[in-house]
């Protein structure tokens, strides 16, 4: 395995046979962050640049619209989820933005304890319980293409999910949730963002601001988006700062280009 933080990049990519290949690569430059922690870090060694080419390119990257895989090629590098995946199985989660979590007996509440020190990728430190209120929230409350997946958890999000101090979130779904685990690790929707970058662009027609989101990165994840040439080309970059840190080779650029045409694409690659 050639990275560390988090393989998240193409788990559900699977979907579509015409980018094997794609899932095949990501996998090798996407950090994987929970074992990184338990080591000793060796030192950042700049890997280059790897290029992959697919049948399809992301047109829109905010969390709360996107529904496309080429979308979430992108947002899964960028963006992070309270909580993950743990290996392969589909109940088995590890600490990604949030250290731990807790529920109560019926599982209506839960609360989860955030990490200190996430920086974003507009530069702002750090991450609070206020950035995951509005962007869960704004997933849902935006009532764009993804609101559904936490929709039927969070009927009413401004009022379910509370501060309860600037590092910890409570969810009160009102009555049991044994799944919404799986929902706040879902990474189409349940992402969190700069919720200040975000509130800056919103305009009276456009309140959630997805006229900004769909195009530009606010994220914490380990890349960053550098360039977007739509219909062509998407350059992520390595973001420095990424919290889970940069032990040991990976890719410090990753260009993801757009060839409808199967054997220019093959003779590419």
């Amino acid at each position: 395995m050639l990275s560390q933080p988090c393989d998240r990049a193409l788990s559900s990519m699977g979907r579509i046979l015409s980018i094997t290949a794609l899932i095949t690569s990501l996998a090798l430059f996407i950090p994987r962050t929970a074992s990184a922690q338990h080591r000793v870090a060796a030192p950042f060694v700049d890997d280059g640049t790897v290029t992959l080419v697919t049948d399809g390119i992301a047109a829109d990257i905010d969390p709360a619209n996107n529904e496309l895989e080429f979308g979430d090629s992108v947002i899964r590098n960028i963006d992070e989820t309270l909580v993950r995946l743990a290996g392969s199985t589909l109940g088995s989660y590890e600490p990604d933005l949030a250290t731990s979590w807790s529920s109560n007996a019926d599982k209506s509440v839960w609360i989860f304890h955030l990490r200190h020190g996430v920086k974003f990728h507009s530069g702002r430190c750090c991450l609070t319980a206020t950035d995951v209120q509005y962007s869960l929230t704004r997933s849902v409350a935006a009532g764009l293409a993804g609101s559904y997946m936490l929709g039927r958890f969070l009927t009413d999000p401004t009022k379910q999910i509370k501060i309860v101090d600037p590092y910890t979130v409570e969810f009160d779904l009102g009555h049991s949730q044994p799944f919404f685990l799986s929902a706040a690790g879902q990474d189409y929707n349940a992402l969190i963002l700069d919720a200040k970058a975000v509130q800056a662009h919103k305009t009276k027609s456009d309140p959630w601001a997805h006229n900004w989101a769909q195009f530009h990165d606010a994220g914490t994840g380990p890349y960053m988006l550098q360039s977007w040439t739509h219909g062509e080309q998407v350059v992520l970059t390595r973001f420095a700062d990424y919290w889970a840190g940069w032990s040991g080779p990976h890719f410090s650029k990753v260009i993801l280009g757009n060839i409808p045409d199967a054997t220019t694409r093959r003779e590419l690659m």
